[in-house]
């Protein structure tokens, strides 16, 4: 039994405490006692009190009202009463109004007394850890409410900026597609990953198609000096093909652009 569990009897006859005493006295609880009210009252402040049982004839201030003060100060002490049959009516009101855990009638059986106290001591500690559960969930609920403000304005944030980004996406490619040459980047296998409108009018290539077979040998020769031009003909549009390796951080590619001249 852990030592440092404390009991509190209150009675005003000094007998009755010393039998108590008696009744707990190979449990490991420290047994604490009182001879009234106010002297109960005064131990509280100085005691880590887990269960407080209490006669309830004592004069200047009974049992209920003790405990009913007790309740006021420390709902978390478990309350009980000793109370004859006469006083019964008032201990079971006061119970059922939430004041109380038990009353144990006197005379008292000592195993029933030793049995009571036993349970009181667990349901003060079921109490407390979910007491301790309880503000801990709170705490983790008000953690995750900080967690999803943040991500909402986040989300937000983000939201606005892809907006934008997009926005200014789309504008970038309204501008490409006015260019009045053909743009175009191509990848080391000679795919096109972009073009603007011009690029796929006159060489009938679009995104993801193979590069024009009429340009490869020139898309060779960029690769090996790093930028080259030429006079070219490209099916039957003759014209300037213009070409230089780009490295991007997340590509390198080479960027290809194609001035029309005459159709042959």
């Amino acid at each position: 039994m852990d030592e440092k569990i404390k009991i509190l009897f209150v009675d005003d006859e000094e007998n009755v405490l010393a039998a108590v005493k008696r009744v707990f006295i190979d449990t490991g609880y420290i047994i604490l006692t009182a001879t009234s009210g106010r002297e109960a009252l005064e131990i509280l402040e100085n005691n880590d009190v887990r269960v407080i049982v209490s006669d309830y004839r004592m004069p200047e201030m009974n049992g209920v009202e003790l405990l009913k003060t007790i309740r006021e100060q420390r709902n978390d002490i478990v309350r009980i009463v000793l109370s004859g049959y006469a006083d019964l009516g008032a201990v079971i009101s006061a119970i059922n109004e939430g004041h109380l855990y038990k009353f144990i009638s006197k005379p008292w059986n000592d195993e029933d007394l030793k049995i009571t106290v036993a349970n009181a001591v667990e349901k003060y500690s079921i109490l407390k850890r979910n007491k301790e559960l309880t503000e801990t969930l709170k705490k983790k609920n008000e953690e995750l409410f900080m967690l999803n403000t943040k991500l909402k304005d986040f989300t937000k944030q983000q939201s606005v900026y892809f907006d934008t980004k997009s926005k200014t996406l789309d504008t970038a490619q309204r501008i490409f597609n006015l260019i009045p040459f053909a743009v175009a980047t191509v990848d080391f296998n000679n795919v096109v990953m972009e073009c603007n409108a011009a690029w796929t009018e006159l060489l009938s290539s679009n995104i993801q198609d193979p590069a024009p077979k009429d340009i490869i040998p020139f898309i060779k020769d960029v690769k090996d000096k790093h930028a080259a031009s030429r006079q070219i003909a490209i099916g039957n549009i003759a014209g300037s093909l213009w070409g230089t390796i780009a490295e991007f951080p997340e590509q390198t590619c080479i960027i290809l652009v194609f001035i029309a001249g005459n159709k042959l």
